[in-house]
């Protein structure tokens, strides 16, 4: 994804321009169903929270400071549906490297 084009259409939406709408979704879907599909153990509720970022995304735009980057403001949207939806889902998540699996230490520089 351009930022550039990422950023006009940011614009548009922001106007009230629905096909925006689409075309941000369509930029970051991959991203966002990729993450969510990875957070929630329950796959029959990806979907639903998808839409659900998606609503929040539209609702919380006129909050968005543009100068932050994007991608780190989506996936704080991400996160919080993802919290709020299948709290859960994130109490799996380890708190720290040593619960990685070894090669994922390994690759963050600890064997220990």
């Amino acid at each position: 994804m351009n930022d550039e084009q990422l950023e006009h259409w940011l614009d548009r939406l922001a106007g009230g321009d629905q096909e925006a709408m689409e075309e941000i979704y369509r930029m970051t879907r991959r991203k966002v169903y990729g993450t969510v599909a990875v957070l929630v153990s329950n796959k029959e509720d990806v979907n639903d929270i998808v839409s659900e970022i998606y609503c929040q995304l539209w609702r919380a735009l006129p909050g968005y400071d543009r100068s932050r980057p994007f991608h780190f403001w989506l996936n704080g949207i991400v996160i919080r549906q993802v919290s709020s939806l299948a709290p859960s889902a994130l109490e799996t998540i380890p708190s720290d490297r040593q619960n990685f699996p070894s090669e994922r230490r390994a690759a963050c520089g600890n064997t220990g």
